[in-house]
């Protein structure tokens, strides 16, 4: 299996309400795909298997279309997954 990790940020232009009811609509739909991530104060970090990934970032797209976003998602499958903790001893 090859891990896939990528970096998502969405903008929600077009939507009136809240946009953070659709950040956690985007984080509920990473959830149903079974892709792990975590929220950062500018985007979202995901990971897991590639075309699970895929298919969840393509699935979550078409779900929050409507609201008029943007969705900017940077991938790669080098280095560690988004989780991981650096150590003292490695700075």
């Amino acid at each position: 299996m090859r891990t896939l990790k990528a970096q998502i940020s969405i903008y929600a232009l077009e939507y009136r309400g809240d946009r953070g009811d659709v950040i956690r609509e985007f984080w509920r739909i990473l959830k149903e795909h079974g892709v792990s991530f975590k929220s950062t104060a500018l985007s979202t970090l995901a990971w897991g298997e590639r075309d699970t990934l895929i298919r969840a970032l393509e699935d979550a797209y078409r779900r929050l279309e409507h609201y008029g976003i943007i969705m900017d998602v940077k991938l790669t499958s080098i280095g560690p997954p988004p989780d991981y903790e650096i150590e003292d001893r490695e700075i």
